[in-house]
C-alpha cells in the first residue's frame, strides 16, 4: 500500500527546495449525487467534479457564467446544456458574428445530425447544439465516450452507437485504436508525461475564455477542499489553506509575481503571446494547482483534511507548495519565486518546449544537468548517480536545476539569496553561467526570452503586513538581465535566432471581436474539442478587432491551423510541430 500523502507532506517541510507529493490513496470525500445517467433537477446542473459524476449546483445567472465557475469540462458542458433554457428567449435576437454559412454558433439548425437524422455506421452525433450536432468517429471503446468532452446527449449517443462496434473488434484492433486515441489531442500530441508521478494524467482542466484573466480572491471551502479560498490566473490555481492562516495580502502578492513572470504585454515587440498562451492553456488543462500553506501545516490538518488533500492531488498537478513565512521575509522572496518556477517548468514549459525544457531524459535541460553535475557546478542529491537514477530522483533534479538556471538568468540569486547558495549552485551570477556553461545560459536566453520576464514586486515581500503596490494583473515591459561583459575572445556557441514573424507563424497581435464583444485569437481554436471542430474554426471567416476585410481564421493563424490540415502551411505540418 502506498504511503498516505500527509506522511509525505511532513517530509516537504524538512527540505529547503521541496519534494514531490507521492502517489496517493484515493479517498472519496463525499458521495456524488448526479452523473451521466442521473441528471439534476430543473434549474440545476451537475458539476462533474469526479469526471463522470459530481454534485448538483444551482444554475448561474446566464450560461456564459458557466465558463467562469472553475468547472471541469464536463461540468461546463452540463451547465451550458441545462441552464440556457431560461435565457433562450432573451438571446433569440442576440446573434453572434458566428452567423456566417460556416459558423459554429448555438443555432440547433446548424448541425448535420440529430435524433431524426442519425449518423452513418461507425459514427455518432456529438449533439454540440443540444438537439443536433456533428458526426464523429467512434472512440476506441464505449468508456472513452466520457473522455471526449461531449455534452450529455453526445455521451448517450456515443455509448449507444459505439458499444456495438466495440463488440466486433478484436483485441489487436482495440489496442491499435487506443494508441491512436492517446495522441488525438494535438496540444499534447507526441509529448510524454513528465517523468515522476507529479503531473496529472488528465487533460480536461477548464480553460477560461480569456486565458489572461485573473479572478479576484474567491472564498469557497467546497470547490477545492481542504482549501478555503483561491485565485485563478495564468492557467494556475493558487489555493490557500484557510482565510485565518494565509492572508489576502500574501495571496495577492503571489498572484502579482506570477502575472509578472508571464507578462500580459500586448504591445511588447519581444514577447511571443502565442507561445505564452499555449503554455498557459497546457497548465490549465493539466489542472495545475499550487497549495499555499504555513510552515508545519501538516501538524494542523485534521484527518478529514488530509484525506481531502489526498483526493485532490489525485486529480490535479500539485508538484510542490508555497509557504507564507512572515517570520523570514527575506527568504520569503525566493520561496515564492522557486515554487512558481517549479510549476511553470514542470507543466507549462514541458509541453511548450519539450525538446528544450522537458522534464525527461531526452531534453536539452537534462543534458545540461548532466554537464553541471559532472563539473561540480550543481550539487544535489542524485547528482553523483545521474544516469542511473529512478524517475522521481531525476524529476527532482531537473526541477531544482531548472529553477537555478532561470533564477540566475533573471539575476535574482545575488540580490535575494540564499547566502549559502554555493553549497548547492556555484554559477549563481549570469556572467558565471554564460562563461562556465554557455549552453545552459543559451537555453534560457534563446528559449525563454519571449515568454518569461523578471517579476518587479519582489521587494513587497519584505513587508509582510503591507499591501502591495502593484495590481493583480500588471503589464510591465519585461526586464531581462543585462548581457554580461566577457572577455573579447569569447564566441557564442549557439546559432542566432530570428524573432521575426514568418509566413507560417501565427500573427501574435491578431484578435477578432464578435458582436458580443468577446475577443478571440489563435488560442481560441484550441479551446474546442475534436479535430472536426478545430478545423471548422480554422475555416471561419471573420472581421472586426484589428482585421481589415473578412478572411478565414487560418489566414491569421497558419501555424495553429496547419496542425489540423487547414490553411496555406498545412504541407509544413511536421516542421511546425
Amino acid at each position: 500500500m502506498k504511503p498516505a500523502v500527509f506522511c509525505l507532506l511532513r517530509s516537504i517541510t524538512l527540505l529547503i527546495f521541496g519534494m514531490m507529493l507521492d502517489d496517493l490513496v484515493i479517498i472519496q470525500v463525499a458521495a456524488a449525487n448526479c452523473g451521466v445517467d442521473d441528471p439534476c433537477q430543473n434549474n440545476e446542473f451537475c458539476n462533474f467534479d469526479y469526471e463522470t459524476s459530481g454534485f448538483c449546483e444551482d444554475c448561474p445567472g446566464n450560461k456564459s457564467s458557466c465558463l467562469d465557475m472553475g468547472l471541469p469540462i464536463n461540468g461546463v458542458t452540463d451547465c451550458k446544456s441545462m441552464c440556457d433554457a431560461d435565457n433562450d428567449n432573451d438571446n433569440n435576437n442576440d446573434n453572434d458574428s458566428d452567423n456566417d454559412n460556416d459558423n459554429d454558433n448555438d443555432n440547433p439548425l446548424n448541425g448535420d445530425c440529430s435524433i431524426n437524422s442519425p449518423c452513418p455506421n461507425e459514427e455518432f452525433c456529438n449533439y454540440d447544439y443540444k438537439i443536433s450536432g456533428f458526426c464523429e468517429d467512434c472512440p476506441t471503446n464505449e468508456s472513452s465516450c466520457l473522455d471526449m468532452g461531449l455534452p450529455i446527449n453526445g455521451v448517450t449517443d456515443c455509448k449507444s452507437v459505439c458499444s456495438i462496434i466495440d463488440d466486433n473488434e478484436d483485441n489487436e484492433d482495440e489496442e491499435e485504436e487506443e494508441n491512436e486515441d492517446e495522441v488525438e489531442d494535438l496540444l499534447f500530441d507526441g509529448i510524454p508525461q513528465p517523468i515522476g508521478s507529479c503531473v496529472s494524467n488528465r487533460n480536461d482542466g477548464a480553460v477560461p475564455d480569456d486565458i489572461w484573466s485573473t479572478t479576484a480572491i474567491i472564498y469557497d471551502d467546497k470547490k477545492y477542499p481542504p482549501f478555503k479560498k483561491y485565485v485563478m490566473t495564468r492557467g494556475i490555481i493558487l489555493a490557500a489553506i484557510s482565510d485565518d492562516d494565509i492572508t489576502d495580502i500574501f495571496l495577492n502578492k503571489v498572484t502579482t509575481t506570477l502575472n509578472q513572470m508571464i507578462p500580459n504585454n500586448k504591445n511588447g515587440q519581444n514577447i511571443n503571446r502565442s507561445d505564452q498562451e499555449q503554455m498557459m492553456v497546457a497548465m490549465a488543462r493539466k489542472r495545475t494547482l499550487i497549495p499555499v500553506f504555513l510552515p508545519g501545516y501538516d501538524d494542523g490538518l485534521t484527518n478529514d483534511e488530509k484525506n481531502q488533500l489526498n483526493t485532490l492531488q489525485n486529480d490535479f498537478s500539485m508538484c510542490d507548495v508555497i509557504f507564507q513565512d512572515d517570520a523570514n521575509p527575506r527568504s520569503q522572496i525566493m520561496e515564492v519565486v522557486e515554487h512558481l518556477l517549479h510549476f511553470i517548468n514542470m507543466v507549462g514549459l514541458h509541453y511548450l518546449q519539450f525538446n528544450e525544457w522537458g522534464i525527461g531524459r531526452q531534453s536539452k535541460l537534462y543534458n545540461e544537468l548532466k554537464t553541471s553535475c559532472s563539473k561540480g557546478f550543481f550539487n544535489y542529491d542524485g547528482c553523483e548517480s545521474i544516469g542511473n537514477n529512478g524517475d522521481d530522483t531525476d524529476r527532482i533534479l531537473l526541477q531544482e536545476y531548472g529553477y537555478w538556471l532561470i533564477a540566475t538568468w533573471m539575476d535574482l540569486v545575488v540580490p535575494y539569496g540564499p547566502s549559502d547558495v554555493e553549497n548547492e549552485w556555484k554559477l549563481f551570477k549570469p556572467s558565471l553561467l554564460m562563461e562556465q556553461q554557455s549552453g545552459a545560459y543559451s537555453l534560457c536566453q534563446d528559449e525563454l526570452n519571449e515568454i518569461l520576464a523578471v517579476p518587479t514586486n519582489l521587494e513587497d515581500y519584505k513587508f509582510p503586513g503591507k499591501p502591495q503596490q502593484e495590481n493583480n494583473d500588471p503589464t510591465p515591459i519585461p526586464l531581462l538581465p543585462p548581457v554580461p561583459v566577457l572577455e573579447p575572445t569569447w564566441q557564442p556557441t549557439s546559432e542566432p535566432t530570428d524573432s521575426s514573424t514568418g509566413e507560417c507563424d501565427d500573427r501574435p497581435n491578431f484578435v477578432w471581436i464578435n458582436k458580443k464583444g468577446e475577443k478571440k485569437n489563435c488560442q481560441w481554436i484550441l479551446t474546442t474539442n475534436g479535430k472536426k471542430n478545430r478545423r471548422k474554426r480554422c475555416m471561419k471567416r471573420v472581421k472586426g478587432g484589428n482585421i481589415k476585410g473578412k478572411k478565414r481564421f487560418f489566414f491569421y493563424c497558419p501555424a495553429t491551423c496547419a496542425r489540423f490540415d487547414k490553411g496555406p502551411c498545412k504541407d509544413n505540418k511536421k516542421e511546425l510541430l
